[in-house]
């Protein structure tokens, strides 16, 4: 009963068949059936139908805007460069973000440690940046993607009265506005952004490999603007006023901004290992005599005393009877200046030191 060419009543619709594949013309032969060769597919007035409403041009055709295929392909892919813009007292530093999803800018602000400016967050907020500075800023309605002819209304009375908007789809009265695209932004060009001209010296390295493989620009380098060797302040080192040990005045001053002084940190190790253990005094001892021209003086004995420990030096003077000099200390144990401080290797015998 199934064969190319014949038709078949199923539930009160008849179908006619036109072709079948390999292995039911193969089939059918063996059993000694001629199958036909391939019909043509009959005529429909259905479709022909369907095919009338598909041509149809309505009075009123509606533009259709698609923009999903471009966010879904560029979503999340940025162009980053690097600005500056010099407002006549020094130089601002700008990062551009161009995002490729929807051909928006926007611009951030550098901001340098202690500058002195207030940090605001950004310096243009993320909108379709036109070449035109006063397009920037519009009435709202003065721009639109859709253009509207005029406002129609239904007739009657209360809630039957409504109101209908008519679309220029045509777009006779729609105003052409040419906006930044990746095309315009190069390193080396500048952009007008509101009238301050900002130039692009530098960019990161997804922007270089982009206009590599699509606009095929190779010169996309870092230009060097930063010609002025910051000058380095140095502190100058006060003097010391003669109240407790320099040392710890210049830890206080070193400190910074601490409002509680701290005392000047000591070899911990160095103490451990060279103070006195027992009859291990590590001590130097010297003995010495005042370089001075006079009676009294040339007959006075002292010993140097040199603390291996925290490298302190203890000058006393030794008894002499019937000089007239008491015995003692002539300087107090503590750390005698010179070009550099006494090490243990310093002081040896017939050497000359001021004090």
């Amino acid at each position: 009963d199934l064969n190319v060419g014949t038709k078949i009543d199923i539930y009160g619709k008849i179908f006619k068949l036109v072709n079948c594949d390999k292995f039911t013309r193969h089939f059918l032969m063996c059993q000694g059936t001629k199958v036909p060769a391939e019909e043509p597919i009959p005529h429909c007035e259905y479709e022909d139908n369907r095919l009338k409403v598909n041509t149809f041009k309505p009075l009123r055709p509606y533009k259709k805007i698609n923009t999903q295929s471009k966010f879904l392909e560029n979503d999340g892919k940025v162009l980053r460069f690097h600005g500056v813009w010099n407002d006549g007292l020094d130089k601002r530093k700008l990062i551009l973000m161009y995002y490729l999803s929807d051909e928006t800018i926007q611009i951030n602000e550098k901001h340098p440690e202690s500058g002195g400016r207030y940090k605001a967050p950004t310096f243009l907020k993320r909108t379709r940046l036109p070449k035109d500075n006063s397009l920037l800023v519009t009435i709202p309605g003065t721009l639109n993607e859709r253009t509207i002819l005029n406002v129609v209304q239904t007739p009657g009375t209360g809630r039957r009265k409504k109101s209908h908007l008519l679309p220029d789809n045509t777009d006779l009265g729609s105003r052409i506005v040419q906006y930044y695209d990746a095309s315009d932004l190069k390193v080396g060009t500048d952009i007008n952004i509101c009238g301050k001209s900002i130039f692009l010296y530098d960019c990161d390295e997804f922007t270089r490999e982009y206009y590599k493989v699509k606009y095929d620009r190779e010169e996309m380098k870092k230009i060097d603007i930063d010609t002025e060797v910051p000058k380095k302040q140095v502190k100058e080192v006060p003097p010391y006023t003669g109240i407790g040990s320099e040392e710890d005045s210049l830890t206080s001053w070193l400190g910074g901004n601490s409002l509680e002084p701290k005392p000047p940190q000591r070899d911990f190790f160095k103490f451990n290992k060279l103070d006195r253990h027992g009859y291990d005094s590590h001590v130097l001892r010297f003995s010495a005599r005042l370089v001075k021209e006079g009676e009294i003086d040339k007959y006075r004995k002292f010993v140097i005393a040199y603390f291996m420990a925290d490298d302190n030096i203890l000058i006393s003077v030794l008894p002499e009877p019937g000089s007239g000099i008491s015995p003692g200390k002539f300087m107090e144990k503590g750390k005698m200046k010179k070009p550099k401080k006494f090490q243990s290797d310093d002081p040896s015998v017939h050497s000359t030191y001021y004090s």
